[in-house]
């Protein structure tokens, strides 16, 4: 059985010319179209081009226009989806932080979300950074 040869980027030049076809060829982009349209057998092949410097540039920024695919679909009300689609490529977190310290307890709880507009532009953005500290001492 011969062995399946997967698709290797000798040039910077290639891989744009074929990630431009990729977002040319398709109205919805995904990480894993991406991949697959790139040829590579895993996610984490590309990944790997995202360390190498001459492709790095592109890497990022074909993720960074599939995170932005994905943050319209937020504007349109498609949300679940989208939110865990942009947790999972440009790094979103829902967080809370519980530091302590020697003189009581310090309960930070820090809320953090990117920008978010909604559907009709009509609200003021909904980019929310709290931080709340509580101190007892027992």
């Amino acid at each position: 059985m011969a062995k399946k040869k997967y698709r290797y980027f000798t040039s910077p030049k290639k891989m744009q010319t074929k990630v431009d076809e990729y977002f040319d060829s398709t109205d919805t982009y995904t990480i894993t179209g991406l991949t697959y349209f790139l040829g590579f057998a895993t996610r984490k092949s590309l990944s790997d081009y995202d360390k190498k410097e001459s492709f790095k540039e592109i890497v990022q920024r074909a993720k960074l226009r599939v995170a932005k695919y994905y943050e319209e679909q937020l504007v349109k009300g498609k949300v679940a989806g989208s939110i865990f689609a942009l947790k999972n490529i440009d790094g979103w977190t829902d967080r809370q932080e519980l530091a302590v310290s020697g003189d009581g307890i310090q309960i930070e709880i820090v809320n953090f979300r990117k920008d978010i507009k909604d559907k009709d532009n009509d609200k003021e953005d909904n980019d929310k950074e709290e931080s709340r500290e509580v101190t007892s001492t027992k």
